[in-house]
């Protein structure tokens, strides 16, 4: 019985038994597809490609991390393991320097990938986490309040002027116009972190504890009160600080 009786369409009777997806004859000298043993190389434009992929990978990592934050989280809790001592000039003195030299190397990082790298999502992150880092240092403080209140004000002053000082040199290397209505409430808020806690301990000096609870409960309001400054400034309007020299 030939092909056409068997009910097989015609065309099939001109193709290999391979083809046709019924396996090698035996016998037949049929040959099977050719397979290649390599895979075929990328070309030019692939290796491009490839290499554009890695390299926005990359600047997404060191562009979108939060490697800053959490170095600053481990240098703070490192201190609190590496000096818990019963001596109180170990307690403070040695993380209080230790803090100032961290604070102005973040502040010189935030400036240099700026200036040489442009990466402003980078500098924002850096930004905050400095601004945070010297409220840290107001409250590294306290504990000196507590065992001398006289000697505490040059200290709280000297802290106040370095927190003024990177703060500007931060403004200015970071080449931002902020005018001066903002910049004055930026620089007396940090005052009123350094100050507010000795205005405390003068108070629980010679007023009842029920006073010096009240002070430190209304520490919130007095905050508020001082972003009230801000005012004039806003009222303005966003052509104040539009051409402010940030993305």
């Amino acid at each position: 019985m030939n092909r056409e009786q068997k009910g097989l369409p015609s065309a099939w009777s001109e193709m290999n038994p391979a083809e046709a997806g019924l396996g090698t004859p035996a016998g037949s000298t049929a040959t099977r597809p050719h397979i290649p043993a390599t895979v075929p190389s990328l070309g030019r434009q692939g290796r491009q490609a490839l290499k554009s992929d890695c390299g926005n990978l990359v600047k997404w990592v060191y562009t979108n991390n939060p490697f800053y934050l959490v170095s600053a989280c481990f240098f703070l809790y490192s201190q609190t393991v590496l000096f818990k001592t019963d001596d109180p000039w170990i307690d403070t003195a040695i993380p209080f320097v230790l803090l100032l030299g961290y604070t102005a190397l973040l502040a010189g990082t935030a400036v240099a990938i700026v200036r040489w790298g442009q990466v402003w999502a980078d500098a924002r992150s850096i930004l905050l986490v400095l601004l945070c880092l010297l409220l840290v240092l107001s409250v590294t403080l306290d504990t000196k309040i507590l065992e001398d209140l006289n000697l505490s004000v040059p200290m709280l002053t000297g802290c106040w002027v370095y927190a003024i000082c990177l703060s500007a040199v931060v403004i200015r290397g970071l080449r931002i116009r902020l005018p001066l209505a903002f910049r004055g409430v930026y620089y007396g808020l940090l005052g009123l972190f350094f100050y507010y806690p000795y205005l405390v301990a003068r108070l629980a000096t010679f007023a009842s504890p029920d006073a010096t609870i009240r002070a430190i409960g209304l520490f919130p309001a007095v905050v508020g009160a001082g972003y009230l400054f801000l005012t004039p400034a806003v009222r303005r309007g966003p052509e104040h600080v539009e051409d402010n020299g940030t993305p």
